[in-house]
């Protein structure tokens, strides 16, 4: 029970990334403006929701599991979109990512208490960590409200791996 190279990587880049990915946000709205950033934005949210119902479809679950499934996957894209900062649209999909693969590596084999409380801790030190190094940097903001919304993200993404993963209730309720 532990975080996959890709799946810790992942999270690294997510802290990381902080300390430049507003300087290019900045460059891709000075390059094609803020409406054809957006107008991208949305376009790149329809052929992920597209990528997963495809691999949805092929998922070995019953037709309410895949249906809840996608209705998740569609609220969460729905809600991230209604955000107002495109910052945080963004930030709701890699938390999501984060969460799904974190909650595949740490819940795969069973789930239990110990393994969902690590799957927390994973995800809330990459929160803080993002929002930590944000403090340090002059031409960014520490706001606890974008913790909130990297653990939502994160808890979505977790969700969605729980309503895939086969036989998930008799394993939560023995």
């Amino acid at each position: 029970m532990r975080l996959s190279k890709l799946t810790f990587s992942f999270g690294l880049f997510i802290v990381i990334s902080a300390s430049f990915m507003r300087q290019v946000l900045d460059f891709v709205y000075a390059f094609i403006g803020k409406q054809a950033a957006i107008f991208t934005l949305g376009a790149v949210f329809i052929i992920i929701f597209l990528a997963i119902f495809w691999r949805v479809y092929r998922f070995k679950i019953t037709f309410y599991r895949k249906l809840l499934f996608l209705i998740f996957l569609a609220l969460g894209l729905y809600w991230s979109w209604s955000l107002r900062i495109v910052a945080e649209r963004i930030h709701i999909l890699e938390y999501g990512l984060l969460g799904y693969w974190a909650a595949r590596d740490l819940l795969q084999n069973k789930i239990n208490i110990r393994s969902c409380i690590l799957l927390i801790i994973t995800i809330s030190v990459f929160a803080f960590l993002d929002e930590g190094l944000q403090y340090f940097l002059p031409y960014r903001v520490y706001d606890l409200r974008d913790i909130a919304f990297n653990l939502t993200g994160g808890a979505w993404g977790a969700c969605l791996f729980l309503i895939k993963k086969q036989h998930c209730s008799a394993e939560l309720y023995p």
